[in-house]
């Protein structure tokens, strides 16, 4: 995937172990979240709502909090949130 296909209200998962597939599992509300054994190696990435940058958090970044992102060439600050709820699987950040 190339960060241009990239939708914006959509948390992409980069899943550092390709064959988990604690993703797939449709008994809990959120795939991974807060429950994956590699949370430490896994990444999030949302894009920025104002200048459609990648953000890229943690694992365990939680759904309901706020990601202040000082936007490259625009001169201020953008508040996104990360609580989409549409999820993507990927294994490599995006590229440009």
């Amino acid at each position: 995937m190339k960060k241009a296909e990239m939708k914006e209200n959509v948390t992409y998962v980069i899943c550092p172990k390709k064959t988990c597939r604690l993703f797939w599992d449709v008994t809990g509300p959120i795939p991974c979240e807060g429950h994956c054994p590699h949370e430490d190696k896994q990444k999030l990435v949302i894009l920025c709502h104002n200048c459609e940058e990648m953000i890229v958090l943690p694992g365990g970044t939680h759904i309901f909090v706020r990601i202040d992102h000082q936007c490259k060439g625009q001169g201020g600050v953008a508040s996104n949130f990360r609580m989409s709820g549409v999820y993507h699987l990927l294994y490599k950040i995006p590229k440009n």
